[in-house]
């Protein structure tokens, strides 16, 4: 015992002792296959939190000759589509590479496409699992009709929606959800309602999605209409956060185009007031669709006060909701106030200031204006950059400022110098 208390050179180095832990737990590479199983892979897959960490792992994966295990494989697929946007290209040489596929990993990349974009390669994936010989099933069609929905492409989604039919999938819930989103979002709301009214089965998502398709193609009424449906109808599920949060802005759009308002703001009240009964509980978004409501409705002052009545602190989409109203009826002094504490609360949001010195600038206030669009400069706030779209062949393409992204940016930017000199030459002509 003395003798091992009086030794002072150890017999293993800690740094070599480092190195023995590091391989035994997996931290180094291993250049022998059988020291990991699928398990522990699809486990360690888990831990992963960045893409630098992944593709680390990955080529552990491929060194231990389990890159073609399907359980890995599509673990690995998933991750990359889950942790990153970027990553889906990674995701798609996985994908490529693999021998055998089963219909988990073509929905794991379906879904990534759907997502993310490129929302096309997500239909034409659709269509290779099926010249694959694998079938489309009831988790494959709603992230191809999520793709057609992103691209408002109802032209495809028709396509998409008549092999939901030969299928027989029409009437699950998940699909039939899919297709009520996309005929909203694609602005068929009268087929969307078709489809909602025929699902045997109506989950939280499809009342929800029904509410939110109304309100998002101009029908406020009717949004709040199905939402007191959903209340009446014994089968249908409790109203939670998310449908609150569709039905309430329905009631500030209706009490928009509403003269006298008071109908809707009535609404809208008696909703909010009974959410604790449905087991919603209340946060700031149901405070700021309130505020939204009065002030839309010209009621600042019963706005004002329902702010400083609230049990929670008001933050920046309550105060938000206000500035907006206030822009809507001019009120500057209520403004002034309400962008005074925006600035505190949402100090980079440049839409805030814009919003304040529009104000100014219609009362002839300049200099304040001026005032207000120099702190923009000072705090070096950045605007977000606004786009334009245009539909060619059912497709939506997007473009900003000085965008060069789209894969056809030489051709587009050579169109465009012809153009330029054609005006130029007709000019001269005149």
């Amino acid at each position: 015992m003395n003798v091992i208390g009086r030794q002072t050179k150890p017999l293993v180095s800690r740094t070599e002792a480092f190195n023995f832990l590091k391989s035994f737990i997996g931290v180094t590479t291993y250049t022998k296959p059988h020291y990991r199983n699928s398990y522990d892979y699809t486990d360690l897959l888990q831990q992963c939190t960045n893409t630098n960490s992944i593709k680390k792992l990955h080529a552990q994966i491929i060194i231990s000759g389990l890159h073609q295990n399907p359980f890995v494989a599509s673990k690995l697929v998933a991750k990359y589509v889950d942790l990153s946007d970027s990553a889906i290209e990674d995701a798609r040489k996985v994908f490529d590479e693999l021998t055998e596929r089963d219909e988990f990993v073509w929905n794991v990349v379906i879904q990534g496409y759907a997502n993310v974009g490129p929302f096309a390669e997500a239909i034409k994936m659709c269509n290779a699992m099926r010249v694959s010989g694998l079938p489309p099933n009831r988790y494959t069609y709603p992230f191809v009709l999520k793709a057609c929905g992103a691209m408002r492409d109802g032209k495809q989604g028709k396509v998409v929606h008549g092999q939901i039919v030969k299928a027989g999938l029409e009437l699950q819930v998940f699909v039939g959800n899919a297709l009520v989103a996309l005929y909203s979002k694609c602005g068929e709301i009268e087929v969307s309602r078709r489809v909602f009214e025929e699902l045997p089965e109506k989950d939280l998502v499809s009342w929800n999605s029904m509410i939110s398709g109304y309100v998002a193609n101009g029908y406020p009424n009717e949004g709040v209409e199905v939402f007191r449906a959903m209340l009446q109808d014994d089968a249908a599920c409790l109203p939670e956060h998310a449908t609150l949060v569709c039905v309430l802005p329905a009631c500030v759009e209706a009490s928009a185009v509403e003269v006298g308002h008071t109908g809707m703001v009535a609404k809208g009240l008696e909703i909010f007031e009974k959410m604790e009964e449905h087991g919603v509980e209340k946060n700031e978004k149901h405070y700021a669709c309130i505020v939204d409501l009065l002030g839309r409705a010209g009621l600042l002052d019963r706005a004002v006060k329902f702010i400083e009545s609230m049990p929670i602190q008001a933050g920046k989409d309550v105060y938000g909701a206000l500035l907006g109203a206030c822009r809507i009826h001019n009120n500057i002094e209520l403004a002034e106030e309400t962008a005074e504490k925006l600035f505190v609360l949402d100090p980079e949001n440049a839409g805030r200031y814009i919003l304040l010195a529009s104000m100014y600038e219609d009362a002839g206030r300049w200099e304040d204006a001026a005032r207000v669009r120099r702190l923009i400069r000072e705090k070096n706030i950045k605007k977000q950059t606004g786009c334009s779209s245009i539909e060619v062949e059912c497709t939506y393409h997007t473009f900003g400022a000085d965008d060069e992204s789209h894969p056809y940016t030489d051709q587009i930017f050579d169109t465009l110098e012809r153009l330029d000199r054609i005006m130029e030459e007709a000019i001269v002509m005149v």
